[in-house]
């Protein structure tokens, strides 16, 4: 099955990145962008993404905000929220399970790591589908 994915990232170069990795993968039918963590939510709140891609630093509300406040919204408790990150390693585990995401990717992105990090989140999804 196909799966729709949101990029949430402010800068385009990073975007393109992550959306050339992900058409890659044959599992993802659609990606749709967001700007901003503000725009993130309002994206969210309109339709249902199956994946998504949160950069942890951008203005306004953060990707760990961002995330917290994804969380509160029906239907989005389980996603897989994956943050992309340019510190080799999350500053503050406590802040990254606080934030509710399910995995992290470091930039630049390593196709093969994105490729097996994405068969995880899909099986995921499928477990849940099947429940």
């Amino acid at each position: 099955s196909f799966y729709s994915a949101l990029v949430v990232d402010d800068y385009g170069p990073a975007k393109r990145m992550l959306e050339a990795n992900l058409g890659t993968l044959p599992q993802i039918g659609e990606i749709d962008f967001a700007d901003s963590g503000e725009e993130a939510l309002r994206k969210v709140t309109r339709r249902h993404y199956d994946l998504i891609f949160l950069d942890v630093t951008m203005p306004g509300l953060d990707g760990f905000q961002t995330c917290e406040r994804i969380r509160k919204i029906k239907g989005y408790e389980l996603t897989p929220i994956i943050m992309v990150t340019g510190n080799n390693s999350p500053d503050s585990y406590s802040r990254w399970a606080a934030s509710g995401c399910t995995s992290y990717v470091t930039k630049p992105i390593q196709r093969e790591p994105f490729r097996k990090l994405n068969l995880k989140m899909f099986s995921w999804l499928e477990d849940c589908k099947a429940a």
